[in-house]
């Protein structure tokens, strides 16, 4: 049921409507209730409903709301998927890329390189996203 309701969210946020990612963000309030009671708050299906919610809310201009919850949500992906991963190596990126849009370059540069850290090993020096991060960073110090 989870499943179905992300899918049909994802699908919802695709078309770009506006009355359409008002449904997406309905579906995805639903599948997020359904996980927290059914998984548990620290289950990765939770997680990665937090995080498609997080990023339709920075879509729509909700940027506060989104980094709400990708800050909550970063203790519990460090536990489940390790300080040294993608998945929190993505939300250090996405948040420092809403502070950036929002003129805090401080904070935007604080978590690149926190992004760029953890990239470099999980990642490798050489991967398209560790060069991507760092060609960000040498922009905003620039």
């Amino acid at each position: 049921m989870v499943d179905t309701g992300l899918a049909l969210a994802q699908a919802y946020i695709s078309t770009g409507k506006e009355e359409a990612e008002d449904l997406a963000e309905k579906y995805l309030n639903e599948c997020l209730v359904t996980c927290q009671t059914g998984y548990g708050p620290q289950h990765k299906k939770t997680i990665e409903v937090q995080d498609e919610l997080a990023r339709l809310l920075i879509r729509t201009d909700r940027q506060e709301d989104g980094l709400d919850i990708l800050k909550s949500t970063l203790p519990d992906k460090c536990e489940i998927y390790g300080d040294y991963s993608e998945q929190v190596s993505d939300t250090h990126k996405l948040t420092a890329s809403v502070h950036l849009s929002q003129g805090n370059l401080e904070k935007s540069l604080r978590g690149y390189k926190k992004c760029l850290n953890i990239e470099q090993i999980v990642l490798g020096k050489n991967h398209r996203k560790t060069k991507d991060t760092e060609r960000t960073i040498d922009i905003l110090m620039a």
